[in-house]
């Protein structure tokens, strides 16, 4: 089994497991089968490039940490976070507080996700995932499901999404949407 962290679980990816695991935590995982690369991240990666400029990944990622353990003065402490670890200068109207500021609200109600979607489907994210020609991504991270091509979204299990409990078969290289009804 194969756990893709989010931005909601960060912290999972410390989590020590014994030698015979049952299960691999990780940020991405690459499959191949019949010589089709299949890429799986959470999709978070994608918010960032598309909406957050100018924070970087490994910004949100720190952020992502401080969420998954919050406390007391939570954007106080993300910004505290930020300049400790990454050295980071905040003026009054930054566009890092703004950003930040969005990644507490769900997917859902955040401004121009639809630009997430659109750089998924686009070659360019291929340069900025470091994706080979023609591989396939999949990811859920804006809880919006669809299959287009080479580039799925597998939705979300979460109670408040439009589509809820949504899953993804892959079979003989076909990617199928699929809604789990108990």
């Amino acid at each position: 089994i194969h756990y893709i962290i989010g931005n909601h679980d960060y912290t999972l990816i410390t989590l020590k497991l014994p030698e015979n695991q049952y299960f691999n935590v990780s940020k991405t995982l690459r499959l191949k089968d019949g010589g089709t690369t299949y890429n799986f991240i959470h999709g978070y990666q994608l918010e960032v490039l598309a909406l957050l400029e100018p924070l970087t990944v490994e910004e949100y990622e720190s952020i992502c940490i401080s969420l998954c353990q919050r406390t007391g003065d939570f954007i106080g402490d993300i910004l505290s976070v930020l300049w400790d670890t990454l050295h980071l200068s905040f003026k009054k109207g930054d566009r890092r507080q703004k950003a930040i500021s969005s990644i507490t609200e769900v997917p859902e109600s955040r401004r121009d996700m639809h630009r997430v979607e659109q750089l998924a489907k686009s070659s360019v994210k291929d340069l900025f995932l470091g994706l080979e020609r023609g591989a396939r991504l999949i990811f859920g991270h804006t809880h919006l499901p669809f299959v287009d091509g080479n580039v799925a979204n597998s939705g979300s299990w979460v109670s408040d999404a439009t589509v809820q409990n949504t899953y993804l078969t892959i079979d003989d290289g076909n990617m199928e949407l699929k809604v789990y009804k108990p």
